[in-house]
């Protein structure tokens, strides 16, 4: 009898045996490809097909992408567990398109996966730890790119998503303040021009707007701009109803006085004093009302006249009062009837300009005149 217990019981343990093993078997078999152990992969890039690994994607905007093998047909069921406040655990029944899972925070993260078949039977537990990327709008603005060019400065950002994204740079030139916003997918760079003060760092806040979801950052730059060392697309002014024109001397009754310079007739003109004569240097001096961009001056003789001055100096001012001197010994040719143009060195900001007359043309006279004046920028 005895004998008989102890080989029913040999028998029972034998089948435990067994089902354990193929138990084993059933686990093993659900680790797919079928490999010894299977390969975890953590990319940046997406596979372009099924991959043949589970894959894992750091992703912009704070998501993690996880991509399946292929799988065993006996598969039904995958989950996917992680802790992002409290635990989270979701539910895969179809595994030919990604999971994108968004997270709270820009941290590490520990996920757990495993399978499981139609009769229940579980795999070995698949686990990594990940960090998913930064929102898109902050990582351009931690990664951005500020170098100075001329006459401005060039933000140049880093390539994420071809999402549309809205791209605002507000900043302030002697007190007057400027924005430009660019709204788009793929923007590689913004360029500031009509920049021109090289030796003053400007206070650039840019902000990154992404409408869809719902998120926004903002960094201030602190960027001085390049050198500006030509000019091609200035522009004459021709707000002059706010000029005043002042004048060292006029003649009375000969000509138009000072306001004949920017009156946009050439045919009436500014004569200096010559009854009594008042030598050489005659000046006028041109208050646009504001303070400008100057890049360049056109002033045309006194129409019929081919006498007056051969050589001035200019100056530029922001206060009327302190001057500085752009250049001196100027050529002006009274025997030319067209406009004669002089371009600055760099554009320079400045609410009045000085023109002041130092040499007439035929010695031994002190009078001058001229027929109208203009100017050029921005």
């Amino acid at each position: 009898m005895k004998k008989r217990f102890s080989e029913v019981i040999g028998k029972c343990l034998l089948i435990g045996s067994v089902l354990m093993a193929v138990q084993a078997c059933k686990e093993e078999e659900l680790v797919f490809p079928p490999q010894p152990e299977q390969e975890v992969v953590v990319s940046e890039k997406r596979p372009t097909a099924r991959p043949s690994s589970l894959t894992y994607v750091s992703a912009f905007n704070q998501n993690i992408e996880i991509y399946f093998p292929k799988l065993s047909d006996r598969v039904t069921k995958a989950t996917i567990t992680y802790m992002d406040g409290t635990e989270k655990k979701i539910e895969l029944t179809k595994f030919e398109d990604p999971i994108i899972i968004h997270l709270s925070e820009y941290k590490s993260y520990d996920f757990s996966i495993q399978y499981f078949t139609n009769e229940g039977t579980s795999s070995k537990v698949t686990t990594t730890v990940l960090t998913p990327l930064s929102y898109e709008v902050k990582y351009k603005l931690d990664n951005i790119q500020t170098e100075p060019i001329e006459g401005g400065v060039k933000f140049t950002f880093p390539k994420t998503l071809d999402r549309s994204l809205k791209y605002t740079i507000k900043y302030t030139v002697e007190g007057e303040q400027r924005i430009k916003t660019v709204d788009g997918p793929a923007v590689e760079s913004i360029a500031i021009d009509k920049l021109f003060d090289e030796t003053k760092p400007i206070s650039f806040k840019l902000t990154i707007v992404d409408a869809e979801l719902k998120v926004e950052a903002s960094k201030v730059i602190e960027q001085a701009p390049g050198a500006q060392a030509m000019v091609g697309d200035e522009a004459e002014f021709t707000d002059r109803s706010n000029w005043i024109a002042t004048v060292s001397d006029a003649q009375i009754d000969d000509g138009g006085g000072a306001a004949a310079l920017i009156d946009n007739d050439i045919m009436s003109f500014w004569h200096s004093q010559y009854d009594p004569s008042i030598p050489f240097p005659h000046w006028f001096k041109i208050d646009f009302g504001k303070a400008r961009f100057i890049s360049k001056i056109g002033m045309i003789r006194r129409s019929g006249a081919n006498n007056g001055f051969i050589q001035y100096d200019l100056e530029t001012s922001l206060d009327g009062i302190t001057f500085t001197k752009v250049a001196s010994n100027l050529s002006f040719d009274p025997a030319n009837s067209n406009w004669q143009y002089y371009t600055l060195p760099k554009v320079t900001r400045g609410r009045y300009v000085r023109v002041t007359m130092t040499k007439p043309k035929d010695a031994g006279d002190d009078f001058t005149h001229l027929g109208e004046f203009k100017a050029f920028g921005y």
